[in-house]
């Protein structure tokens, strides 16, 4: 399971631990594409009612090769990366 965010992938590697690869890790060929909701302007308000929790599935952008527009994920689910430090 990956989060996507502007600043970050963070990952749940086999429902145990987390991973998190931050922006200056992600090579320059990778573009955040912000998603729909981070352009309503009722998101936010909806959000501060149901406590911050997002539901499954909802639109709050991805990590996409510039080049070509692929997910960083390719549609596996699945990510390959290096741990550093």
């Amino acid at each position: 399971m990956a989060i996507c965010s502007p600043d970050h992938i963070g990952l749940l590697i086999h429902k145990t631990f987390n991973a998190s690869i931050p922006r200056h890790h992600i090579p320059d060929e990778w573009e955040f594409e912000y998603g729909s909701l981070e352009n309503d302007p009722e998101y936010g308000a909806a959000a501060e009612e149901d406590g911050g929790q997002r539901e499954e599935g909802e639109d709050r952008g991805r990590w996409v090769r510039k080049a070509t527009g692929e997910m960083i994920d390719g549609g596996a689910r699945r990510l390959e990366f290096t741990i550093v430090g």
